[in-house]
């Protein structure tokens, strides 16, 4: 009972903002403008202040950089094994493309970032933090590869420097990295500096569930109901169980493995939507997975969590 109610108390109060944010779409109260403003808030300002608390309240020791490592090596080696699998059992380019990015990019920056706090609390989401700071970019890196990869002669070059721009001005890197620098210095910021910074990073989760529950639009999926399934699969059951397993022995424990929990069990990342829209894939099928990601991680998660606290994983 005790693990049943740790668990509901972990992932209940995310989806019970998800209600409400998508309740208050529903009523007019948040409009599609509101959702686009509260989004670059939580990019620009909260996340990177999450980021930054986090970090500086983390010890950045050789097991964390082993975990950091682990959780990249994972996030690569499933980007290459979805792109050499997928295309045998989904012949459409534009599907194929859409599929392959769902799997494996992860809403864990709105989503992974506010249930590490939920589980850990402040300290123990710290690898959590880390983990997500460095996959981020990693993420971008490897979503311009597979989308200049599936757009052949008709895409723009792919240009490195472009790239790497867009990882050091990235703000949760940037937040993340300036805690790391304040922690390894043992720099100690004045309350009057670190307290504001503690309320801003404490707003960034219920403000990110609100937006993205208000997002949610259920429209029908019945012609794409395998792919919306294999991909859902893929995402929240099979590959969280590969790199959950793989990482325990290896010998990843209690924070470090709810880290690796955070990094490949949670939905699919808003991103894909929007970058297949831009990019001329099929935005429909992104849409419909992004949606139906987030309602089943509802009940993928809370068996995830249940699972790992009863056995006494963390």
């Amino acid at each position: 009972m005790e693990n049943f109610l740790f668990t509901v108390n972990a992932v209940l109060p995310l989806f019970v903002l998800m209600g409400v944010g998508c309740l208050c779409r529903r009523q007019g109260l948040i409009e599609e403008k509101h959702i686009h403003f509260i989004n670059r808030l939580s990019f620009r300002v909260l996340f990177p202040c999450t980021a930054f608390v986090s970090a500086y309240s983390s010890v950045l020791s050789i097991e964390a950089m082993r975990l950091i490592g682990y959780s990249l090596a994972v996030y690569v080696a499933s980007f290459f094994l979805l792109y050499a699998i997928i295309p045998h059992f989904v012949k459409d380019r534009q599907q194929a493309c859409v599929v392959i990015h769902a799997s494996f990019r992860s809403n864990i920056v709105l989503f992974g970032v506010s249930m590490a706090y939920n589980l850990f609390g402040e300290t123990g989401a710290g690898p959590a933090v880390l983990t997500v700071a460095t996959m981020v970019p990693f993420g971008n890196t490897l979503s311009v590869l597979l989308l200049k990869l599936y757009s052949g002669e008709k895409g723009d070059p792919i240009r490195p420097l472009d790239i790497a721009r867009s990882v050091v001005t990235h703000p949760l890197i940037i937040g993340a990295v300036l805690g790391i620098c304040l922690s390894m210095l043992h720099l100690t910021l004045p309350p009057v500096i670190l307290e504001p910074i503690r309320d801003l990073a404490g707003s960034s989760s219920p403000i990110a569930m609100l937006a993205l529950g208000a997002r949610l639009n259920f429209h029908s999926a019945a012609a794409h109901r395998n792919l919306i399934a294999a991909a859902c699969s893929v995402k929240l059951v099979l590959l969280p169980l590969a790199a959950l397993g793989i990482g325990w022995m290896l010998g990843f424990r209690q924070y470090d493995l709810g880290a690796i929990l955070i990094d490949f069990a949670m939905p699919a990342a808003a991103t894909v939507a929007i970058m297949a829209d831009s990019e001329g894939g099929d935005a429909a099928l992104a849409g419909e997975i992004v949606v139906f990601s987030t309602a089943f991680s509802c009940f993928t998660l809370f068996a995830w969590v249940f699972f790992m606290k009863s056995a006494g994983l963390f």
